[in-house]
């Protein structure tokens, strides 16, 4: 047997070594986050966004990549870089909200803290998961309140570029539509309960009940009173809805456009998917309590583009601090 005890001292010797590099690059590494646990991940002319903040900026990019222009399964770094633009534009709110001495109002206050409810209600555990508490996402939805603040400051009645009530009325008629309808369904249902499509003559017969009621509607019958009839259910009258060109709310896709065509107080048939409509236009009132729920985005599609580019060209002004060990240390807890 040939002696082993020079290989045994070198092997020794290896092991210690070893050891002593794991354990000088473990204590580097809690260095190094303690070091960046007290540095903010981002500072915008001295406004600091705490890191509750930040990661939820990482977990909104990671949860819609494709809103920020990303795909799927991203890099971390692309992640965090849009993450980092979402911080600034939040911090920009802030600041310009503080320029101007705003001030949200008890209503503002009280829909954000509704819309918090909401989503901790729904994600709570999730956003714990990632360290963002409730009151976090309650200085979200009050920065969303303030930007909509200033964005009225401008364009409201009284703002530095008011936009008048005709031209506001304008947009809403171009992107929303006020109407009273009810429908039936160009299905039917057999004996063994299965929904199947009508037959071509069971259509025709439903396509004439509905063309003769908008013959009884220009006799003098009120729409409601037909819909009554039809359903049976005497004492129950439609209420006015209002849909926009985005939207859908159970109608077709080409629902809106057709309902678009009619003319403001006349009644026609609308088909769209399998259903079919008998719809009363209704003509939009800036009086109506439902123009007050549609005022800020009819503003905002008729100026909208405009804001956004006078937005980006102050958040170009900013001053931006970055450490990217902090960033990259917090992004870690969001995407693993």
């Amino acid at each position: 047997m040939k002696p082993t005890g020079n290989k045994d001292k070198k092997r020794r010797a290896v092991m210690l070594w070893v050891s002593g590099a794991l354990a000088v690059a473990a204590a580097a590494a809690i260095t190094l986050t303690v070091i960046f646990a007290g540095v903010p991940p981002l500072s915008v002319n001295g406004f600091e966004l705490d890191d509750e903040l930040y990661r939820y900026f990482v977990d909104t990019v990671r949860a819609a990549p494709e809103d920020y222009g990303l795909v799927e399964n991203s890099p971390d770094s692309s992640i965090i870089e849009e993450a980092n633009q979402l911080a600034v534009e939040y911090a920009a709110v802030e600041l310009q909200f503080a320029e101007k001495g705003a001030v949200l109002t008890a209503a503002d206050k009280s829909t954000a803290s509704k819309e918090t409810n909401n989503l901790w209600r729904i994600f709570g555990d999730y956003y714990e998961s990632i360290g963002v508490e409730k009151t976090t996402l309650m200085l979200v939805r009050e920065n969303v309140a303030k930007s909509n603040v200033l964005f009225s400051l401008i364009y409201e009645t009284g703002g530095s570029k008011a936009v008048s009530e005709k031209d506001l009325l304008a947009s809403f008629n171009k992107n929303y539509v006020v109407f009273r309808e009810f429908s039936d369904s160009f299905t039917t249902t057999n004996e063994l309960g299965e929904i199947t499509a009508m037959t071509d003559a069971e259509k025709k017969a439903l396509r004439t009940k509905f063309s003769n009621m908008v013959s009884q509607v220009q006799s003098g019958q009120s729409i409601d009173e037909i819909f009554s009839s039809y359903y049976d259910v005497n004492g129950q009258s439609l209420s006015d809805e209002v849909l926009g060109k985005n939207e859908r709310s159970g109608y077709g896709d080409d629902f809106f456009a057709k309902v678009q065509k009619i003319t403001a107080g006349s009644t026609a048939v609308v088909e769209s998917g399998k259903e079919i409509h008998l719809v009363e236009r209704v003509a939009a009132s800036k009086d109506a309590e439902y123009f007050w729920s549609y005022r800020l985005p009819a503003l905002k599609a008729l100026k909208g583009e405009e804001y956004n580019k006078a937005f980006a060209e102050y958040v170009a002004t900013l001053s931006v601090d970055e450490s990217s060990g902090t960033q990259k240390r917090l992004a870690r807890r969001v995407l693993g």
